[in-house]
């Protein structure tokens, strides 16, 4: 038989029928006695209408694929459609000014939450969020290309960052973590850092620095607020920090679960917080460590009180928990 055409289009069709059922020798056929000479002709037309009906279940599958991918690019028309026809809106956030969205912006990304392990809680992060509560600043410049370069441009939103690390992590997780780290630290270019970190893993002598802390460790220069939490005195030697780099300048505000006093020499600080009842001896006049008249917020756990009289004109709040005995209290002039 001839190819069939489409009756409304008239293209040929994939699909050519084997047999005319309306045929009079079919019909022919039906009305006929038995015949034993026949029985060969009927086998083989048996075998006909079953091959036929095998490619009629096939070009019904080929169809139905082809009217499946027929209604998925309906559908992204109309989507299309939809986003084009948002563009003659007049109030269309893509009116809205460069500087009003990086305002917007930077509301939203106050915070940006990098986990080692998805499945780690730190009380640095009230809430278990994901994509735009959680890492807002990289969820934002993958919007589009308009947002994309405005994010780029504010390095600020890139510069702050809650790290939560794990126990125990393998080498590929350290990896796929300090990639995320230095994806920020390198977009944030020279704005000062806001680092909040919870470092769950106790670190030793023998312990080998988390790479994403080591990385960190290399611009001192740029910390102006640290929050360092966890099963962890906070040392240089956690973030790598060379003997020789012995000041913070750019570092405003420091809270501590616990520290190390060698490490506290910010003369630029206005604001402490440390809880641990382990730092007993806070030099507060030592001009290499804290520069007292600068200090607004104090918040410390102390075993002994300082030695001597410190001034500080410029305290706005202050917190005393005193761990020791014989508590004193005719040397506090408030």
């Amino acid at each position: 038989m001839a190819p069939s055409k489409c009756p409304t289009c008239g293209t040929s069709n994939r699909f050519t029928p084997r047999l005319d059922l309306q045929s009079d020798a079919i019909r022919g056929r039906l009305c006929s006695d038995y015949d034993p000479a026949a029985c060969a002709q009927i086998e083989e037309t048996i075998s006909l209408l079953d091959t036929e009906y095998q490619d009629c279940a096939s070009e019904i599958a080929r169809l139905q694929l082809e009217i499946e991918a027929l209604l998925s690019r309906q559908r992204q028309l109309k989507e299309c459609e939809s986003k084009i026809r948002c563009l003659l809106s007049t109030s269309s956030i893509r009116n809205l000014p460069n500087e009003i969205l990086m305002f917007i912006f930077n509301l939203v990304s106050q915070d940006n939450l990098l986990r080692e392990n998805r499945e780690r809680f730190s009380d640095l992060w009230s809430n278990d969020g994901h994509g735009l509560t959680a890492m807002p600043t990289l969820v934002l410049s993958s919007v589009c290309s308009r947002w994309r370069q405005i994010t780029l441009s504010c390095c600020a939103l890139w510069s702050r960052m809650t790290l939560v690390l794990s126990f125990h992590s393998t080498e590929d997780t350290k990896a796929s973590f300090f990639t995320m780290v230095k994806l920020y630290i390198d977009r944030s270019h020279t704005s000062l850092l806001r680092l909040r970190i919870d470092m769950a893993e106790y670190y030793s002598a023998r312990s080998v620095p988390h790479p994403a802390l080591s990385l960190l460790g290399k611009t001192t220069q740029r910390w102006h607020h640290l929050t360092f939490i966890g099963s962890n005195f906070f040392r240089r030697e956690i973030f790598s920090i060379p003997d020789n780099v012995r000041d913070f300048p750019s570092l405003r505000e420091l809270e501590f679960d616990e520290c190390d006093q060698a490490s506290l020499e910010i003369p630029s600080l206005n604001s402490l917080i440390v809880e641990d009842s382990r730092l007993v001896d806070l030099d507060m006049d030592s001009s290499k460590a804290i520069t007292p008249a600068l200090i607004q917020n104090l918040c410390i756990t102390l075993n002994t009180l300082p030695p001597t009289p410190v001034l500080l004109p410029k305290l706005r709040y202050l917190a005393l928990s005193y761990a020791g005995k014989d508590f004193d209290d005719s040397g506090f002039v408030i």
